[in-house]
């Protein structure tokens, strides 16, 4: 009763509510709506735009999942293995929607360099427009209006015709598996940069366009929910010029999303700006705090909008509005540069493994580890969208005009994509079964469960310590004082620098190496090294004093750690003959382990090892390293 009472007083007596919901509280609606119509002429239920785009990225990570595009951002080094699966799960928006867009631009430039090699006149053309256009703009303040309107519609002219040949030479080039699978990427990308389009400039027309178009790509990658309810909010949407005609003419005049701001493209849905708003409320000086506190909370929701509104006018008094940008944020000069930087190191990681657009034939591969995607697999990918676009007119003859009802069982399709082709083994393990499948997501988990270990070792908030002469340790434990990251840094260079003080005059070579810099008390130069572990770099650095040492030099590890031990007899081949380690249980002779094991098992021992005994794998079959 109050709702219906707060509605008339918002929207008025014969307008319904437009509401914006995420998925799972949508599809709760509809089935009340379906269950009371007479609500539908009180209620308009939406679907929030952020949801369904981060929805359709999900579908998007899915459909080319170990095509080689997401390999291309590892390599490039633009994102790491776990960025890298948030991505593709779309677990943040940004950074998710951005990384497509760099793909996105990256394979299209790789596609138009094609193109242009195989129609050089063509590029001719374009290059002799925008000469054209930049001719006309450099004249200064002696340039003429209809000269530069002039050059501008010879480029349009040149880019249509341009636009036309390009379609005709993908008809042609779509043959090739690899080029038709390339292309369908950036389609499906293109599709949900409409779909955001038409949020960022609240446009209705465009919203239902794009959102239409999506749904191939829902029913193609099996997103039950979607493929059952968005056909649903499509018509729905589309009744409403019908059935409530003045509430459409108000989301087609521009309130379909939220607008702060003059600058253009900046408008976001109502779900966006409801997480926006929570985000807000749950920093410094939000809600967090005094929610059990109603006099609080009724303080903070009163003054709050009065301190901002006569902070404004204060500020404006004097020309300090604190909201002085004219331009998206996007367009700044150091977001451009970054976004071409970006690009760049994609582009030149994929292409230096080929260029995709130039493979002919009917096969699939990785576009970076250049693996071929089993032969059975080849039509359902290729297919996918034409598979999704048939379901989805199918759904809508049957369920939204026919008699089918919409919560009838909905069947998956189960398209075999690039990842269904990695490898799967079972294997016996005690009384258990293990399945397990090639993938890379282990790497994903490294970095995770090794902070998540260092958390546990920090025993609390980590706290930096200064490393000085006179820095007294004496009451503060080991574990609390190497607590924070920086302080182990400072130690390892503070260490690093009294090693080779207090050994200057020593006939004995010591070396120490740290924050990447390797050093001696020696007249010796080192190059620099990126080595996360001291292990490795211990490796390295034996490997570069048996090339320094004659063949019947010793060589002995002093460390305790069973991860040298196995680095060691892994890389005996290039270490000198007499090595050896000294550990708690005394000293090991290499040479033994290596004749015992053979080169293939001993190489092999890292692997084997990190698998089944180092913490940054998590478990296997329940079983893993205590911490």
């Amino acid at each position: 009763m109050l709702a219906n009472q707060l509605r008339k007083l918002a929207v008025g007596e014969d307008h319904p509510t437009v509401i914006t919901f995420d998925m799972a509280l949508y599809e709760k609606v509809v089935q009340l709506l379906d269950a009371r119509p007479d609500l539908k002429q009180m209620v308009v239920p939406r679907l929030g735009e952020l949801h369904v785009v981060m929805a359709a990225l999900r579908a998007l990570g899915a459909s080319m999942e170990n095509s080689g595009i997401d390999d291309a951002w590892m390599e490039a080094d633009v994102y790491g293995p776990a960025t890298t699966r948030q991505i593709l799960k779309c677990t943040h928006y940004k950074r998710a929607l951005h990384a497509h867009i760099y793909s996105y631009v990256a394979l299209y430039e790789m596609a138009l360099e094609e193109f242009f090699n195989d129609n050089p006149q063509l590029k001719y053309v374009c290059l002799k427009a925008t000469e054209g256009v930049e001719a006309a703009c450099s004249e200064g303040k002696d340039i003429k209006a209809e000269s530069v309107k002039q050059v501008n519609r010879t480029l349009l002219e040149a880019t249509a015709e341009v636009i036309t040949a390009f379609q005709e030479w993908e008809e042609q080039k779509s043959q090739h598996a690899m080029f038709q699978v390339m292309m369908s990427y950036l389609h499906r990308v293109e599709t949900i940069l409409f779909f955001v389009a038409a949020t960022r400039n609240a446009d209705l027309e465009l919203h239902l366009q794009a959102g239409e178009a999506l749904s191939k790509l829902f029913f193609a990658m099996d997103h039950i929910m979607y493929k059952r309810l968005w056909p649903r909010y499509i018509a729905d949407m589309h009744d409403l010029r019908i059935n409530h005609p003045q509430t459409w003419e108000e989301l087609h005049a521009g309130n379909i999303s939220v607008t702060k701001s003059v600058i253009p493209f900046v408008s976001v849905g109502e779900d966006h700006t409801c997480e926006n708003l929570n985000k807000l409320m749950k920093i410094r000086s939000g809600i967090i705090g005094i929610s059990n506190n109603a006099n609080a909370r009724q303080r903070f929701f009163k003054v709050t909008p009065e301190l901002s509104r006569l902070s404004k006018e204060f500020k404006s008094q004097f020309d300090m509005e604190a909201d002085r940008t004219t331009e998206h944020h996007e367009l700044g000069p150091s977001a451009v540069k970054r976004a071409h930087c970006t690009i760049d190191k994609i582009k030149a990681a994929i292409l230096s493994h080929g260029n995709p657009f130039t493979t002919e034939g009917d096969k699939l591969y990785n576009v970076i580890t250049l693996v071929y995607i089993p032969d059975e697999y080849v039509p359902q990918i290729l297919n996918a969208d034409v598979t999704g676009q048939k379901l989805y007119e199918d759904y809508m003859s049957e369920r939204i005009n026919g008699d089918v009802s919409l919560w009838a069982p909905v069947k998956k399709v189960n398209n075999k994509m690039f990842l269904s082709g990695n490898k799967k083994i079972t294997v016996k393990l005690r009384d258990n079964t293990v399945d397990l499948k090639e993938t890379k997501d282990l790497f994903a988990r490294t970095d995770s469960l090794k902070s998540a270990t260092r958390d546990k070792r920090r025993q609390g908030k980590a706290i930096q310590n200064q490393v000085r002469d006179d820095t007294n340790i004496k009451h503060i434990s080991l574990s609390r004082f190497l607590s924070h990251d920086q302080t182990k840094a400072d130690l390892t260079d503070y260490l690093a620098a009294k090693i080779r003080e207090y050994n200057r005059g020593s006939s004995k070579l010591i070396i120490t190496s740290a924050s990447g810099n390797t050093r001696s008390n020696k007249y010796l130069l080192f190059e620099e090294n990126n080595h996360e572990e001291a292990d490795t770099l211990l490796i390295h650095q034996a490997v570069l004093a048996s090339h320094r040492n004659p063949a019947d030099a010793q060589l002995m590890f002093f460390s305790p750690d069973t991860d040298i031990l196995v680095l060691v007899t892994a890389n005996y081949d290039l270490l000198l003959k007499n090595t050896s380690i000294s550990m708690a249980s005394g000293v090991v002779q290499i040479e033994p382990l290596w004749q015992a094991l053979g080169k293939e098992r001993t190489k092999a021992l890292p692997a084997f090892h990190a698998f089944t005994g180092a913490d940054n794998t998590g478990r296997f079959s329940r079983i893993r390293k205590a911490t």
